[in-house]
């Protein structure tokens, strides 16, 4: 009765900031500014509570990691009071899957502000399906491991996922599967193991999933497989877990996914897309229904700047009620942890302007351009996506990088490299559909097709089952790095292919 009584009455809350977006953003910019008296950063940029939102983006730059390294030295350091009051609960760090790892501290508003996030998803969920009961039991989790090691100042440093689980309430942290102990493990088939061991032996009492998204999917395939191995006729999770209601997952655009988690769940399980990050909750599926994602209106500043506005001036981004729809954006994000006008390095797009509703293109840096297409990982995993369901298959994960036939003659064409449930009997049909799907979403793709010389015919290699999830699990951080879709070299993929046992 509880559950349903608290979730009513934040739902109440989420849709009236829904339909008031400007006043919510405009009071969050003042609490934030409230927060940060006295802080380092207020003092070198003269900001406080009585400083505009338009004031703020006409004098404040737009800023990225490096803008913040002096300052988080500082905080590793010792030095208190700099991005936000006091010092860090914690200190999280991103999987460097582009470059090194970032460090993220993390204050005690910023914390508050993930808990409300994911009790806000939670709570939707259950207004949405009826499905009151979902905290009342274990949570199915697949996270990195922390690194274990704290700083000089007895700090927690870990990988991002990980350590947020580290320091969750303790009346949380008993109900994970697998335990704490096994999360903290850094050896990854001896926690693959075990993780699958613990699920097991607690099957009926998981009533829910999170993790990110391919890395959830390889952990319920490595569970099928399990069951079968013991002679068990086990084809979908539900079947594991008779009682999971739904799967809370992120970290990439989810329409290619949708159909392998569906089978994998076997369609009686919810799976519901968040978006989160090191640098703050950003938005969540707010209805099964729903065509995209709801901000996390009263956690984060929005700020939008179009794409082909990324060498304009400062000032010309966006606000949440001046966005346009099916416009890609970047986006910028203003936290209680201190980082102001930060330019996430994602790509978004809005599929409803009342409400805001939004869904991830993909990372600025996942994308492929060899002759000046510049085709981003939301595109391709939309026309791949469409095609699958056309031709009836269902997707794993892809791959896109340079070709290596036809490159000493100078033809440049991509290469698809595709997980599937089947391989199609004709490829160059499966290629012309394809291609007529992604030229409604890149017409530079498609002119440059036009010019034969200027980008060739693409080829396509299916892999064997089991492929990505054996990249994933022996070459990345399992559990927190995440899987880029598009190469301008071929590094990734000759590695990739290693694991092919085709």
């Amino acid at each position: 009765m509880i559950w349903r009584i608290l979730s009513t009455i934040r739902n109440r809350s989420i849709k009236k900031n829904l339909l008031n977006v400007a006043a919510v953003q405009k009071s969050l910019l003042t609490k934030i500014f409230r927060r940060l008296e006295g802080c380092r950063i207020a003092n070198d940029y003269a900001l406080d509570r009585s400083v505009s939102i338009d004031e703020f983006r006409q004098f404040f730059p737009v800023t990225d990691y490096h803008f913040y390294k002096p300052y988080i030295e500082k905080i590793l350091n010792g030095e208190q009071s700099v991005l936000f009051s006091g010092r860090p609960v914690c200190i999280a760090q991103t999987g460097g899957s582009t470059s090194d790892p970032k460090q993220f501290p993390l204050g005690k508003h910023l914390i508050r502000s993930y808990r409300q996030f994911n009790l806000d998803m939670a709570f939707c969920y259950m207004q949405d399906s009826g499905n009151y009961n979902i905290l009342s039991d274990r949570l199915f989790l697949v996270v990195a491991s922390p690194n274990s090691t704290l700083s000089d100042q007895a700090i927690p440093v870990g990988r991002a996922t990980g350590v947020m689980a580290q320091i969750a309430p303790a009346i949380l942290k008993r109900r994970y599967v697998p335990k704490m102990s096994v999360i903290l493990n850094q050896e990854i088939g001896k926690k693959i193991a075990e993780t699958i061991d613990q699920a097991l032996l607690n099957k009926d009492h998981v009533r829910m999933a999170a993790g990110l998204t391919p890395y959830l999917m390889a952990t319920f395939n490595n569970l099928i497989i399990r069951t079968q191995q013991e002679g068990h006729d086990i084809q979908a999770i539900n079947q594991i877990f008779p009682n999971m209601k739904v799967a809370f997952h992120g970290g990439t655009t989810f329409n290619l996914y949708s159909e392998t988690m569906s089978r994998l769940t076997g369609g009686t399980i919810d799976h519901r897309n968040v978006y989160s990050a090191a640098e703050g909750p950003i938005a969540f599926q707010y209805t099964g229904s729903s065509p995209g994602l709801v901000p996390a209106l009263d956690a984060v500043l929005f700020e939008f700047l179009p794409v082909m506005s990324l060498d304009h001036t400062d000032h010309e981004t966006l606000l949440l009620d001046e966005i346009e729809c099916n416009i890609p954006y970047y986006i910028l994000i203003t936290t209680q942890g201190g980082l102001l006008r930060y330019r996430i390095g994602d790509q978004v797009e809005f599929v409803s302007k009342n409400p805001p509703l939004m869904r991830v293109l993909g990372r600025i840096e996942d994308q492929i351009d060899l002759s000046g297409e510049k085709m981003c990982v939301g595109e391709a995993s939309d026309a791949l996506s469409k095609t699958a369901r056309f031709l009836g298959l269902i997707i794993t994960d892809f791959i896109i990088c340079p070709a290596l036939s036809g490159l000493e003659e100078g033809n440049v064409r991509h290469e698809w490299i595709i997980e599937s449930n089947a391989v199609p009997n004709d490829l160059t049909a499966f290629g012309s559909v394809l291609e007529e799907n992604l030229f409604k979403h890149n017409n530079r793709y498609q002119q440059l097709r036009n010019q034969e010389f200027a980008l060739s015919t693409p080829e396509f290699r299916f892999v064997s089952n089991g492929t990505f999830q054996c990249y994933m699990e022996q070459e990345m951080i399992y559990g927190q790095q995440k899987l880029f879709h598009m190469h301008n070299d071929r590094v990734c993929a000759e590695r990739l292919i290693q694991y092919d046992k085709h």
